[in-house]
């Protein structure tokens, strides 16, 4: 585990690169949010996993991951209160990871509608569990700036997702959005819990 600080001061780089590991997770949600934005037309014409669309699936399509994340909101802080921050965060790597396989391999419009239901709930955890998490490692001097990275990375995930939607088939640009929670997942491991709740259960 890190030393965040060293005499009182804070380590200010570490504290950015752990928070940099904890937002690829925003990144992760900023692609769920955006997925179907640069594809439309793929999905429209049935060139998406052979299933046409009409409109109103289409809007539903979109519209799920919001009660995906409205459904875990308030779970995710008891959870996080439960098993730690640290954790909390680790375990997006299911629902996003279920998400993703459901959407990738679809066979009907259910499989798509559930896909981004469960991806949706993964970026309700971590707009609930990141926050959290980063207020409570960073130094009071850094607080504003790493609480900003949260929106910052969603937007991040966001444009990535822009990018690879143009350059990308829709298979190999579903394939990336699979593939970048793996990437948090391996980077986040060995970051250190929140102390506040390591206090609280009197681990230090």
């Amino acid at each position: 585990m890190y030393d965040l600080t060293s005499e009182g001061n804070p380590k200010k780089f570490i504290q950015y690169f752990v928070t940099l590991a904890a937002t690829l997770s925003a990144v992760a949600s900023g692609m769920v949010l955006a997925w179907t934005s640069p594809i439309l037309d793929d999905l429209k014409n049935g060139k998406f996993r052979d299933i046409p669309l009409d409109k109103d699936q289409l809007g539903w399509i979109g519209s799920f991951v919001t009660l995906g994340a409205m459904a875990v909101c308030i779970p995710t802080g008891f959870i996080c209160d439960l098993i730690g921050r640290k954790k909390c965060l680790l375990l997006l790597i299911i629902p996003f990871t279920v998400g993703w396989v459901l959407i990738l391999f679809a066979k009907n419009v259910l499989m798509l509608y559930f896909g981004r239901i469960i991806t949706g709930m993964g970026v309700g955890a971590c707009c609930i569990a990141l926050p959290l998490y980063i207020s409570e490692i960073a130094h009071k001097t850094l607080r504003g700036a790493l609480g900003s990275y949260l929106q910052l990375m969603i937007t991040v995930g966001i444009l990535l997702a822009y990018l690879a939607g143009k350059y990308l088939s829709p298979i190999n640009y579903t394939v990336l959005c699979l593939c970048l929670p793996f990437a948090f997942l391996l980077l986040f491991v060995f970051q250190p819990e929140s102390p506040v709740y390591l206090l609280k259960r009197g681990a230090v």
